[in-house]
């Protein structure tokens, strides 16, 4: 299919989905197993890190997996793993629910980030610099991941974040924001020279197109986010569900958000950590 028809509808929260997205499209860039929604055979762990994240039972509406981000991050001096989820596969289409335009899975995200270390950034509690330095490194996730499909020219920008709120995860409170960013879909145009991250994903064909959109169009990420500093582990937890905003090519707007929320709402709560011996 060519440019104009190739992509399908793909369509902003906070720095913590910027950090998402790119996070996961880093990770899966680099280690590209079988996509499954069962939880991974073997656990990614990093050398640094103690703990590890139990993301939970997941509907079969996602698929699962998790990386060892200390080559990704290391640029950013930081190491750790990432736990992600995202839209799965469906019969009959060969390809993942997160690069279909039509399903409320688009460039959905779901899952937490496990860092060694944050004790100079967390120990003062100015959120400024806290919000800055999970910027800093959602940014650089979100256009990684990008970059790792195919985005000649990636891009993501945290736009805003409300004001937190209290949830229970992990058995204690922890602040809850909505957060916007505005960056790129990761769709592109199926042909023989997809990357390996985009193969794995796979691309839907001209005739799966219902939304037109095109290659890396414009998307809005809106999602919830919570982080904390765990100072007996010395390492800071990041926990993210990420939905998309976009138009179509016909200018008509798509938006996942008010389908998703609720189900993200329910999944956060289920997230634990657990040791990683």
């Amino acid at each position: 299919m060519g440019i104009a028809k190739s992509v399908m509808t793909l369509n902003d929260n906070n720095r913590w989905v910027e950090f998402v997205a790119l996070s996961v499209a880093s990770l899966a860039a680099l280690n590209l197993p079988a996509l499954s929604a069962e939880p991974p055979p073997r656990d990614a762990v990093s050398n640094a890190v103690q703990a590890k994240v139990d993301l939970g039972a997941l509907s079969s509406e996602w698929s699962r997996d998790q990386n060892v981000m200390d080559p990704i991050w290391e640029p950013l001096n930081l190491k750790g793993v990432n736990y992600y989820a995202f839209g799965a596969a469906h019969a009959p289409n060969q390809f993942a629910a997160r690069s279909d335009p039509r399903s409320p899975m688009y460039q959905a995200w779901f899952g937490a980030y496990a860092i060694q270390g944050g004790r100079g950034i967390f120990s003062s509690n100015d959120e400024s610099k806290q919000f800055a330095w999970l910027a800093k490194l959602a940014e650089f996730d979100q256009i990684s991941w990008l970059g790792a499909m195919g985005d000649p020219h990636p891009e993501a920008k945290w736009t805003k974040h409300s004001a937190p709120r209290l949830e229970t995860i992990d058995g204690s409170p922890r602040i809850v924001f909505r957060a916007t960013m505005k960056s790129h879909s990761d769709i592109s145009a199926p042909s023989p020279d997809l990357t390996p991250l985009a193969k794995k994903l796979g691309m839907p064909g001209a005739e799966s197109t219902v939304v037109a959109v095109k290659p890396f169009h414009p998307v809005t990420l809106k999602g919830l986010y919570s982080f904390w500093y765990d100072a007996a582990r010395d390492m800071t937890f990041v926990v993210y569900a990420v939905s998309s905003s976009f138009k179509g090519s016909d200018g008509v707007l798509h938006d996942n958000g008010p389908v998703l929320q609720p189900q993200f709402r329910r999944m956060i709560k289920q997230v634990r950590i657990v040791s990683a011996q």
